[in-house]
């Protein structure tokens, strides 16, 4: 089996966004590219969020919070591999984006965490807490990772 990445239902209008323009977002001196969450299922009650930010200031800044009306709780997550098994920890100090610099959120890294999603809203708005900028609204858009069956 191959796992696949499509669009779900009701990501058309967040993708609609995207396309006229709202692929990067900027807050201050921080820029905010590529910011997807990823569902295993549509109705999936955890999902992983992924975005790149760039800290254009030439002060270092902290991502220390990040929360979505979508879930009871977004935690900033590392993900380690240890032997066949995955294991994924909550970053106790938050994420340090140096000056000058990008720090990229991925699949089989740092991510941010949905837990127990109680909707899937489109577009999917996070708010990012820094420890310098403040709050910082960011529209995700969501997939649907799916399964291929091979006959």
């Amino acid at each position: 089996m191959k796992s696949l990445i499509k669009p779900s239902i009701g990501t058309l209008t967040a993708m609609l966004f995207l396309v006229i323009g709202i692929a990067e977002a900027t807050a201050s001196d921080l820029v905010f590219h590529e910011a997807r969450v990823i569902l295993t299922h549509e109705q999936s009650l955890h999902g992983a969020g992924y975005l790149t930010i760039r800290n254009d200031s030439g002060q270092d800044d902290r991502l220390i919070k990040a929360s979505c009306n979508c879930a009871s709780r977004v935690e900033i997550h590392t993900m380690t591999m240890d032997g066949d098994i995955m294991r994924m920890r909550p970053v106790s100090n938050g994420l340090e984006i140096p000056a000058g610099q990008e720090i990229s959120l991925h699949p089989g890294g740092l991510h941010l965490m949905l837990i127990g999603m109680k909707s899937s809203p489109s577009p999917l708005i996070m708010t990012l807490i820094f420890e310098r900028v403040g709050e910082v609204r960011v529209p995700f858009v969501q997939y649907l990772r799916a399964e291929s069956h091979h006959s």
